[in-house]
């Protein structure tokens, strides 16, 4: 079943609870109002994307677009958030090709098309506040990307797009890039608000000593998302964990398996088209996207019930 039949039968069963139930005049004084509210469980999902290709690193080929798409996102992380000719109006146009008009979009400024590779957040849900912190580890191309987003069941959720510094030889500057922001995470973040911290980390590994730092702020424990084969591995030969999806623990705690077509995912996955067996089922991915020239990372999908 698809996410969008999905929250058809979700208005559906809220109608026949309201049915059931009766109007507001038949329930508890203290819950009767002139219009009733029903807040059903609301499954989200957070995905991340550092999915240019070609020539300009950028997503104007079309192949990293197609994945978004297929993985119907309800919050991406975007990374390298380069379109067009880098102004207001050509990302306006990618966000409503790619994910939907009534989408919000948040990228980071002062990064320009021609020398920046910004982060950026695109939400189904308002975005409330946003901003941009330096990263210290990325010579002036790009920062931390955050916003306050309005959850459908009332709750925040403080999300950051990240894009630490590559090479083996960069761990350190890894690690100070982890202390960096999960201190201005600590400085902001409200009692009771969720956080995710998603991005392409970079990482060759999951014991890097960045992700002692991101501890204090998100869970960094295992299982971890995977592809169909159980591999973990994000970048595009598939053996190092370069691209997360990290959130609270609280928020960790409500996260359910990954649906993809007829496909079940019980910790999340790592989308890759060319080893994915039903393509024909997540319009209108390819088997050549993740195969595309200067494809270096996978998406990566986890979904979460709100209550």
């Amino acid at each position: 079943m698809g996410r969008s039949l999905l929250r058809a039968c979700a208005s559906a069963c809220a109608l026949l609870w309201v049915a059931a139930c009766g109007t507001p005049a038949d329930l508890p004084e203290e819950t009767a109002s002139d219009e009733i509210v029903v807040k059903a469980p609301a499954r989200v999902r957070i995905i991340t994307g550092n999915l240019t290709s070609g020539d300009r690193q950028s997503y104007d080929p079309g192949h990293g677009a197609r994945i978004f798409r297929a993985l119907e996102p309800d919050i991406a992380l975007v990374q390298e958030l380069k379109v067009g000719d880098g102004s207001d109006d050509a990302l306006r146009r990618f966000v409503d090709d790619t994910f939907g008009t009534k989408f919000f979009v948040h990228r980071e400024e002062g990064f320009g098309a021609a020398n920046g590779i910004p982060n950026g957040i695109v939400s189904r849900f308002p975005i409330k506040e946003k901003g941009s912190w330096a990263d210290p580890g990325s010579n002036n191309t790009r920062g931390f990307a955050w916003a306050r987003i309005d959850l459908p069941n009332g709750d925040d959720l403080f999300a950051v797009s990240v894009h630490f510094k590559a090479s083996k030889g960069s761990v350190d500057v890894r690690d100070a890039e982890a202390a960096t922001l999960t201190q201005a995470i600590r400085s902001v973040v409200k009692d009771g608000e969720h956080v995710v911290i998603g991005g392409d980390l970079n990482t060759e590994s999951a014991d890097e000593p960045c992700f002692a730092k991101l501890s204090s702020v998100v869970d960094v424990k295992g299982p971890f998302p995977a592809d169909e084969k159980g591999a973990t591995g994000t970048n595009a030969k598939r053996d190092h964990p370069y691209d997360w999806v990290l959130v609270d623990e609280r928020l960790r705690a409500a996260e359910a398996p990954v649906k993809l077509g007829t496909g079940t995912f019980e910790n999340g996955i790592v989308f890759d088209t060319r080893i994915f067996e039903r393509l024909d089922e997540v319009p209108p991915a390819l088997v050549s996207d993740s195969a595309a020239p200067n494809m270096q990372h996978m998406g990566v999908a986890r979904d979460f019930v709100l209550r």
